[in-house]
């Protein structure tokens, strides 16, 4: 009788191509010996796995990673308004230092201080409001001519850096996220 001992281990393991698996199969019907070396390899196999030592526990990262990203958020949320202030300074340097630059102060209807108007000849100027538009609300700047007015911009902040020429004036109001087309709530406006 001849044994297909070389097939057996791939047979064990269910590896072989149909005529091959179709040829060991039939011999395993008529050879208790090959049978047996069967059974023996795959017990082999499957208690490989059990005979192996676990891996050492991982360490879980998953919590050290969440930790990390809250760590991140939270400087940032710190660090963007200081970046904001140190930026809106700097701009705010740069137009007062130059010689034509004139300071405008912006007052609500009622005489309200509500900021500073950093004007330049060139026609750039610099609202510097005096406090953070409330919750849900937006600053959006405005200029003004005979036709009427034309929205600048917005901000959720204090500053807002603005092209003034061909305007007769610049002015602010206070507005929900996004803006509005025309100013709902003007707060005061400077002379160009």
């Amino acid at each position: 009788m001849n044994h297909p001992e070389d097939l057996l281990p791939d047979y064990a393991m269910g590896l072989l191509e149909d005529e091959e698996q179709k040829r060991v199969e039939a011999h395993l019907q008529v050879c208790p010996r090959c049978r047996a070396e069967v059974r023996a390899l795959r017990e082999a196999y499957y208690s490989l796995p059990l005979a192996l030592k676990p891996p050492p526990p991982r360490r879980r990262r998953r919590p050290l990673l969440l930790f990390a990203a809250a760590l991140a958020a939270l400087l940032l949320v710190l660090a963007v308004p200081a970046y904001r202030q140190a930026r809106a300074g700097a701009e705010l340097l740069a137009l007062l230092a130059r010689p034509e630059a004139r300071v405008e102060t912006l007052r609500a209807e009622d005489g309200q201080f509500l900021g500073r108007v950093v004007l330049t000849e060139d026609g750039e100027a610099l609202l510097v409001l005096a406090a953070p538009p409330p919750p849900g609300k937006v600053y959006q700047a405005w200029g003004h001519t005979a036709k009427g007015p034309v929205s600048l911009g917005i901000t959720a902040g204090r500053v807002l850096r603005v092209r003034t020429a061909g305007f007769q004036a610049v002015g602010v109001s206070l507005e929900p996220p996004g803006g509005s087309p025309r100013p709902t709530h003007p707060l005061g406006r400077v002379p160009l």
